[in-house]
């Protein structure tokens, strides 16, 4: 039993499928037609939607006043996803980076935000809430940027920029940084220009 428990606090996969299922269920329990339900719930989601929008505009601040310029060179390989046929050399900060991935985050977060929205006050479903309710307290624990910035982690590991693909597109490649590929990569892109 224990191992489960590990299995499942370790990998992030395993851990939406099991905080999924937990929900699912408990939204086959709830009665969401009841007011005395529905309005805390409104009232959590919407507390919580401001919290993470206030802690995402906190994290830039950090970044910003951190003004790391550490220079950065990776190489990003070519995906069936970007539609770019070759890698793509990339030399930019720390600063940047972290900017650039976290507005990337934010901007997903604003899009489940509206899709959550659509769902629950133009098709009348408050399973949605309760679902984004949680999710976005765990996606905001396992945001790589706040995990460095806010809990004040080393960016050592998993936290090592440029950050590794999680996921499905993990299986595309992953970001290039050894001396080699990084130098091949910087000589093609002094060739063309």
């Amino acid at each position: 039993m224990n191992s489960v428990i590990e299995t499942v606090k370790k990998n992030p996969q395993v851990k939406s499928i099991a905080i999924t299922g937990v929900l699912m269920s408990l939204t086959k329990v709830i009665d969401f037609s009841k007011p005395y339900l529905l309005l805390p719930l409104r009232i959590a989601y919407a507390a919580v939607t401001l919290l993470q929008i206030g802690l995402f505009y906190y994290t830039r601040t950090i970044i910003q006043k951190k003004n790391d310029l550490t220079v950065m060179k990776y190489v990003e390989p070519a995906t069936p996803i970007s539609g770019r046929e070759h890698a793509k050399f990339i030399a930019t900060t720390v600063r940047e980076y972290d900017l650039n991935k976290l507005l990337a985050s934010f901007k997903q977060m604003l899009v489940t935000i509206g899709t959550t929205m659509f769902m629950h006050l133009y098709m009348g479903y408050a399973p949605p809430l309760l679902f984004q309710l949680v999710s976005a307290v765990r996606g905001f624990l396992d945001e790589n940027e706040m995990k460095i910035h806010i809990l004040n982690k080393p960016a050592t590991d998993d936290l090592k920029r440029p950050f590794k693909s999680a996921g499905l597109l993990a299986s595309y490649g992953q970001v290039l940084t050894d001396k080699r590929s990084v130098d091949d990569a910087e000589v093609t892109k002094l060739k063309a220009t």
